[in-house]
């Protein structure tokens, strides 16, 4: 039914036409030679044959035209059905039915035998593509483990840089204080040294009156 849907649906509006006008003549045609001949000219068990088998193409012609041309039309059905009776449009069904059976069978037989003969033939080729196929896939688990492993790396990475800021920021600060300890070492350094000096003049001066005070007690 696709395949005529397809057929139907890609052909132009003047070949449906006629498509429909052939198929409506010989319908006609059908129609006339079931018609009851002279006498004399063929028994009437000939009129009969003749008249069962012609319903029989009618009902196949009409089916076709159901399918084809009118697309399934519910107006079609019914001419089907006028023209030739319930009985041989049943009939036509599933004569019709009876064939893509049977086609639907053998094309299935000869796919599962393709099947076989392509198995058979390319038997080393299927199983090197599994090979590759295993490998493929233990390949892209090598990926997403590296990946992961990456990512982690980075993770790592990154918070050692973090690590390493905070350290550089307190080597910083303890920079800073060790400046403040010098320079606070250096002023007291030079504090002591002006007191160390103001102490030595005393002394010298110490030294001095003392040596004063002993002339003038040797004086007396």
């Amino acid at each position: 039914r696709r395949k005529y849907d397809d057929l139907v649906n890609k052909a132009d509006p003047k070949t449906l036409a006629d498509e429909y006008t052939s198929l409506r003549e010989s319908v006609d045609n059908l129609f006339l030679s079931s018609e009851p001949r002279e006498k004399n000219r063929l028994p009437q068990q000939a009129h009969i044959i003749s008249k069962s088998e012609s319903r029989t193409a009618i009902a196949a012609l009409l089916l076709s035209l159901y399918q084809v041309v009118d697309e399934g039309s519910e107006e079609s059905m019914r001419r089907l059905l006028a023209v030739v009776g319930p009985d041989y449009a049943s009939k036509a069904f599933n004569g019709h039915a009876v064939v893509l059976t049977r086609a639907f069978d053998d094309l299935e037989a000869h796919l599962t035998r393709e099947e076989a003969v392509f198995v058979t033939e390319h038997r080393e080729l299927l199983i090197e593509m599994g090979r590759r196929y295993k490998r493929a896939k233990q390949i892209e688990g090598f990926k997403l483990e590296y990946d992961e492993r990456i990512k982690t790396q980075k993770a790592l990475l990154e918070k050692e840089k973090l690590l390493l800021a905070k350290m550089e920021k307190d080597l910083e600060e303890q920079r800073d204080q060790t400046s403040k300890v010098v320079s606070n070492f250096h002023l007291i350094s030079e504090r002591l040294f002006s007191v160390h000096k103001k102490l030595q003049g005393y002394r010298v001066g110490n030294e001095d009156q003392e040596k004063k005070l002993r002339a003038v007690e040797a004086n007396h």
